[in-house]
């Protein structure tokens, strides 16, 4: 398994400093691991992408290294750099899909040149690097106004906390993978905070009400199945976490996702 990190805070904002320090800390943590849950074992490579001052740039050596590399697993970071990702992964893959569990749909709208942690899968569509039709959201649990109205408008696929608790971990997760099985070449991105805070308090965005860690493991395993070609793990922050949980939480999901 080959790992790409990418080693940024650029585009949070500056409400999320410390998330550039995650991918080194989530390696250390996953050494600690030779077999998952299904008795695969854990082999893996990590390479780095070039961090420059400049975020474009930035996002210009992300974009080049994956088709470069062409890595299974991208560490970040915040979740902007999932936008270079897909960029770059729609070059290696026709008719991409992307599949999103987070607790924000991130579909903001922003002035700034480079995408955000706010409004990258805006850009996404709105470029066309991703069609609205090809995106499944897992685990919302707070909008703005824009989001809403945009969620709305183009009918993109949701299943936000509030659906995933009437149906139930396993209802949800049939439905999903039912729904997914039908897309090719898929994406899959992790924002840590889909997880309730209790489980993860290490990331930027504290918002109650998400997912268990063992219900993100079962959701994680049976999306597995489907093969994903190509999965992030974003917005993990050391500097906010509470005895090393959420690394070990993000070591344990790259564990899982080990083919």
């Amino acid at each position: 398994m080959k790992i790409l990190l990418c080693e940024t805070s650029q585009g949070s904002l500056n409400k999320n400093i410390g998330t550039e320090i995650a991918p080194k800390k989530i390696i250390e943590e996953l050494n600690n691991y030779t077999f998952n849950e299904d008795h695969k074992k854990i082999t893996f490579q990590t390479e780095k992408t070039t961090i420059s001052q400049n975020i474009s740039e930035t996002h210009r050596n992300i974009f080049n290294k994956i088709l470069e590399e062409e890595p299974e697993i991208i560490l970040g970071g915040d979740h902007s750099i999932t936008y270079s990702s897909v960029k770059a992964f729609s070059k290696r893959f026709l008719n991409p899909s992307l599949i999103i569990l987070d607790a924000h749909p991130d579909l903001e709208t922003s002035d700034l040149k480079e995408p955000t942690h706010e409004d990258y899968l805006r850009r996404l569509i709105e470029k066309n690097i991703i069609s609205i039709k090809n995106i499944i959201l897992i685990g919302t649990r707070i909008y703005s106004e824009n989001e809403i109205k945009f969620l709305k408008e183009q009918k993109i696929l949701y299943f936000d906390m509030k659906k995933i608790l009437d149906l139930g971990i396993k209802e949800t997760t049939d439905f999903i993978t039912e729904k997914a099985f039908q897309l090719k070449n898929i994406y899959l991105s992790i924002d840590i905070d889909v997880l309730d805070p209790a489980f993860a308090p290490g990331t930027g965005y504290i918002e109650p009400g998400g997912l268990t860690t063992r219900e993100l493991i079962y959701l994680l395993q049976r999306i597995n199945k489907l093969h994903p070609k190509m999965i992030d793990l974003v917005e993990v922050n050391p500097e906010k976490d509470i005895n090393n949980t959420t690394i070990k939480v993000a070591a344990k999901i790259i564990s899982e996702l080990a083919s």
